[in-house]
């Protein structure tokens, strides 16, 4: 009796953290890691995994920082000097609009195949983010709540039922190919995987703000436990779906020497045989359904933190303001959907191309969000006592970073000054 109150009580704590899971679903996994899979077999896997490890501690730096002290880690950033929460604006204000063009995009594509439809995928788009607007104005944050549990758990069901029944048969024909870091086309590809692998950093934001929101709710902040449970969750769970997709992506891809095309109605019908290719033709709806319904819930979250953490930020920068937070963030939201709507339109014929931008951004702005984040978690003056992170964190932090800024000044180097054509 007291085990089953005791995962009651777990379950009834979970939702930033499976909304986490949800965003990393709807960006990395259907879309790069899949494509590591279909380019290069497993042989990305260490590296998927690798950088899973290494950009751990900055999400959960920031979770720890929320539960410990019932703020938002953009009070910490604020802590940190006004230049801390100037730089995350500027850095979100880039982020945001291809990052949202490319999620609905991807939306609207499915969407036009499932109802198989001859309507511009633009005009889908349009409507699609019509329809988040039109949710985050009446339900907010327990929508999001309630509903991601449920999506989340079918998608799960549904992974590992087409993997073990993918595996013996992927296992047999999948070979592996020669991966030349050396070409720098692949090296950008890499940079795009890692960049949206599981999540850009500046997520941990969301993190925390979705923490505060479940909090309001809820009339009640979660320990420092049940925090870095419903984070660690989401975060094992977000890591296990990208094994599977990766595996999904070599055994039905590459073992068929397929490659992902750049348009994204293809894509789209690609990445629904992953699934149909082994369950078979009766599952297509199903699926279809399902990675709508995952790639939307990533939409709908990603369009409320942007404006909501946007609002945030500023109101902490400029107090008189407060008074006006929800007219900011409604502003914020429209300008979001009209600038990432004209950029769906430029990038209607090359959505791989738009995805690129916002999964490269999203790698080079990741040691800035890691220092933030760092800085945050190792100060004596934010954290408790008893919620400072463990030395082993921090020292998997300070590796973190410095492969994370490593990597980026050889990617910014290369871009200028090619070793190869």
């Amino acid at each position: 009796m007291k085990k089953i109150k005791r995962l009651s009580g777990i379950l009834s704590n979970l939702g930033p953290g499976i909304l986490f899971a949800c965003v990393t679903v709807g960006g990395a996994n259907f879309v790069q890691v899949t494509h590591a899979g279909a380019e290069y077999g497993l042989r990305l896997l260490p590296l998927i995994l690798l950088i899973y490890i290494l950009k751990y501690p900055f999400f959960e730096f920031a979770q720890r920082f929320s539960a410990a002290n019932k703020q938002s880690i953009l009070e910490g950033y604020f802590k940190i000097g006004r230049w801390a929460l100037l730089l995350y604006i500027i850095l979100i204000t880039c982020t945001a609009f291809p990052t949202i063009a490319a999620l609905t995009l991807m939306d609207a594509n499915i969407l036009a195949y499932f109802l198989n439809t001859t309507i511009s995928p633009l005009i889908l788009s349009i409507m699609l983010l019509s329809v988040c607007g039109l949710i985050l104005l009446f339900g907010r944050y327990p929508w999001l709540d309630r509903t991601v549990k449920i999506i989340i758990a079918v998608l799960v069901i549904s992974a590992l039922v087409t993997f073990f029944i993918a595996l013996p048969k992927g296992i047999k024909t999948l070979g592996s190919p020669l991966f030349n870091i050396s070409y720098f086309a692949e090296f950008t590809f890499v940079i795009a995987l890692m960049g949206w692998t599981p999540a850009p950093i500046d997520v941990s934001v969301w993190l925390t703000l979705w923490t505060k929101a479940k909090a309001r709710e809820t009339k009640r902040w979660p320990t420092l436990k049940e925090g870095l449970t419903d984070f660690n969750i989401g975060y094992a769970i977000s890591a296990v779906l990208a094994v599977i997709f990766v595996s999904l992506g070599a055994f039905v891809m590459f073992a068929s020497s397929q490659s992902f095309s750049s348009s994204g109605f293809l894509f789209i019908e690609q990445l629904i045989t992953l699934f149909t290719t082994h369950i078979g033709k009766w599952g297509e709806p199903f699926i279809a359904i399902i990675i709508f319904s995952v790639l939307f819930s990533a939409t709908l979250a990603c369009l409320d933190a942007y404006p909501r953490a946007f609002t945030n930020a500023l109101t902490l920068l400029i107090p008189k303001q407060k008074q006006h937070s929800d007219l900011i963030y409604w502003i914020g939201l429209l300008i979001l959907i009209l600038i990432s709507t004209l950029l769906s339109g430029y990038f209607l014929k090359s959505m791989k191309k738009l995805i690129d931008i916002a999964t490269i951004f999203a790698f080079l702005t990741a040691p800035i969000f890691g220092f933030l984040n760092y800085r945050v978690a190792t100060c004596a003056d934010m954290m408790p006592k008893e919620a400072v992170p463990p030395r082993a964190l921090v020292l998997l932090s300070k590796i973190g970073l410095i492969f994370l800024i490593a990597i980026s000044n050889l990617y910014v180097l290369l871009l200028f000054f090619p070793l190869y054509n």
